[in-house]
């Protein structure tokens, strides 16, 4: 027998609760153990409901009579029943039947539902009683309603209608609820005539819109010929909650429906309704009907069809797809975009890679282009290359774009051979769309990458010269920095450029060549930007600490203007030996003009090397402090002066 709701919820509370305090032998008693419990003068309470709880798995006919007096109890009565509800004989019944007379509240609540769910007859007209007029007692009356709901039978049936028609407000929504367990019931029990006949009743009632859904779900699984044809009127007429009634029904179970589901109708928000519906079907019947609908005259249907078929993998749909695009609808051709965009099957990039090339018009082939390019279609790569030398700058523009999400690393010799001669904004998606497929460049290909720059490097036009010397610092690897290395210092026309590039290189590997550039590079520019990125990437080199100091040595000299002095405190700042601290102490009259930032190195090198250099931590201290002019500088200095 099923446990009433009420049951679980109180029990699954009351479980938790005992399982914290009672042991879990207790909860595994034999019925006579159980009865030796319930005996005892002052059981502590949380024993009680442990062993009522106990009892429910060993009861019999014998221990009802032993719960009998809990029935009535106000914080035990719903763990009385629990004990007795898998007990199938009638004297629970009678007890049950007893206890209802002398319980009121919640408590007659939990007992009304009890007898509901056993189905006791012989509580109908008790029941009945309690429905007949509503009173303050909510709890009763609606257990009430519920209860005779579940009981159905003609008397019980009887006693709903009588105050289904004398109720309004929320008793009547109560009542309704225990009418459609009732008719429920009585299909259940084979009365399949008698529920249509209160059905038709209720109906006829004009209940509220949540009811009228349920009896037009009801019709669609249990009517005959008329209660379809008057639900299919009454959903021609539009009203907006049986619409959505039969909608609803039909995606449940649309062989009742579907027959008539797809009508001549003047209402478009019913058509419209009628097109999502057979969207979400995906049957091929309902295919069918979406193909009708695509010459609709609302754009909205035409879009809600396209988008059905499209949804469903049907081939039709490129037939209809041929058709949209050119529909003066904005609403249409963008539901034909968002179709082929999200379209399941090889078989758009098929249709659209065949639209996109030379001799189809050219509003078809822009189409085409932007949506492979949404698609990100690798396949279209060869029908776009021949869309990057077309004559209309609209279907350059619609070829470039799309391949900077189309192509692949493995289509890089088509990317470079589609370079454009001449600057401009072709050259500029050129470029896009080349770094976009370097990125995609595996790290064991690149060096292979950069051997195919550099085999077009000598052919190249000039306007494409630079985008190839930008490529290889894009890429990055030996095969790259050696090209770079080579035209810094033998290409007069782009060593200026390479070396530039060599400069922002962020590897430690470039340093030999930054080294002889910052003295010998023919460029001024180039010199300098050397020496600064040298003097930055000398704490960076894989050499000991004596040999980055004397490197650092070696560039005093050349310290010509205050950003050198910068960044060569700054690099001194970062080898944390008391060999640099020496340094900056012997450079100090030198370094003058940035004494601020000298004085911040310091602060750093001490908290690396004042332990193990205190006296020369302390001098440099000392000399920092008096030199710099930032408060907050020569606080913290003073402040590792007094620590140490």
């Amino acid at each position: 027998m099923r446990v009433p709701l009420s049951w679980r919820i109180w029990t699954a509370w009351i479980g938790c609760a005992v399982a914290v305090t009672i042991p879990s032998s207790t909860l595994a008693l034999s019925e006579e153990e159980c009865w030796a419990k319930l005996q005892q003068p002052n059981l502590p309470r949380a024993e009680l409901v442990a062993t009522l709880r106990a009892l429910c798995t060993v009861a019999t006919t014998a221990s009802v009579a032993m719960v009998e007096p809990w029935l009535t109890d106000p914080e035990l009565s719903h763990m009385a029943l629990y004990a007795i509800h898998t007990v199938a004989s009638p004297v629970v019944n009678e007890v049950l039947l007893r206890a209802l007379e002398r319980s009121t509240g919640v408590v007659r609540a939990g007992l009304i539902e009890s007898l509901g769910h056993r189905r006791v007859s012989q509580a109908v007209p008790k029941l009945a009683a309690l429905v007949s007029v509503p009173s303050t007692d909510v709890e009763s009356f609606t257990s009430a309603a519920l209860a005779l709901g579940c009981m159905g039978g003609a008397e019980a049936a009887a006693a709903l209608w009588s105050a289904y028609e004398r109720t309004q407000g929320g008793a009547r929504a109560v009542v309704t609820e225990g009418l459609l367990r009732c008719i429920q019931g009585t299909v259940e029990s084979g009365s399949l005539t008698v529920a249509r006949e209160w059905t038709r009743r209720l109906e006829a009632s004009n209940p509220l819109p949540h009811v009228r859904a349920s009896l037009v779900r009801w019709f669609l699984r249990y009517g005959e010929a008329a209660d379809l044809e008057r639900t299919r009127v009454r959903w021609l007429g539009g009203n907006p909650e049986d619409v959505d009634s039969v909608l609803s029904s039909v995606l449940d179970d649309p062989s009742p429906i579907l027959p008539w589901l797809v009508v001549e109708t003047e209402n478009t928000g019913l058509r419209r309704q009628m097109a999502a519906v057979l969207t979400r079907l995906g049957t091929a019947s309902a295919r069918e009907h979406l193909k009708k609908l695509l010459q609709d005259s609302d754009p909205e249907v035409r879009a809600l069809a396209l988008r059905g078929l499209s949804r469903w993998s049907d081939p039709a749909v490129f037939t209809a797809f041929e058709v949209a695009w050119a529909d003066s609808n904005s609403v249409v051709r963008t539901a034909v975009q968002e179709s082929l965009v999200g379209y399941p099957s090889a078989d758009a990039d098929t249709w659209l890679i065949a639209r996109a090339r030379p001799e189809v018009a050219p509003p078809l082939r822009l189409w085409a282009m932007g949506l492979l390019g949404q698609r990100a279609t690798t396949s279209a790569v060869p029908a776009l290359i021949a869309g990057v030398a077309d004559s209309s700058a609209d279907i350059r523009r619609a070829a470039w774009t799309a391949l900077k999400t189309c192509a692949t690393a493995a289509d890089l010799d088509l990317i470079l051979g589609a370079a454009p001669r001449e600057n401009g904004d072709d050259l500029r998606r050129f470029e896009s769309v080349l770094m976009a497929v370097l990125g995609l460049v595996s790290t064991a290909e690149v060096d292979a990458a950069a051997e195919r720059i550099t085999a077009r490097w000598k052919d190249a036009p000039e306007a494409v010269r630079p985008v190839l010397l930008r490529a290889w610092r894009r890429l990055g690897g030996a095969v790259a920095r050696q090209a770079l290395i080579d035209l810094a210092e033998q290409d007069s026309a782009y060593r200026g450029a390479a070396g530039r590039l060599l400069c922002e290189w962020p590897s430690s590997d470039v340093f030999p060549w930054l080294w002889r550039a910052a003295t010998e590079h023919p460029d001024p520019a180039v010199r300098r930007q050397a020496f600064h990125a040298a003097m930055r990437w000398i704490p960076d080199l894989p050499e000991p600490e004596p040999q980055k100091i004397e490197q650092l040595e070696q560039l005093v000299s050349r310290l010509e203007s205050r950003e050198d002095r910068l960044k060569w405190v700054a690099a001194a700042g970062r080898i944390a030996s008391p060999k640099t601290l020496e340094l900056l102490l012997e450079r100090v009259d030198l370094l003058s003009e940035v004494a601020d930032e000298l004085a911040a190195a310091v602060a750093d090198l001490l908290e690396a090397v004042g332990q193990s250099s205190p006296d020369l931590a302390r001098r440099a201290a000392e000399v920092a402090a008096t030199r710099c002019t930032d408060d907050a500088l020569r606080r913290r200095l003073q402040r590792w002066l007094r620590g140490s």
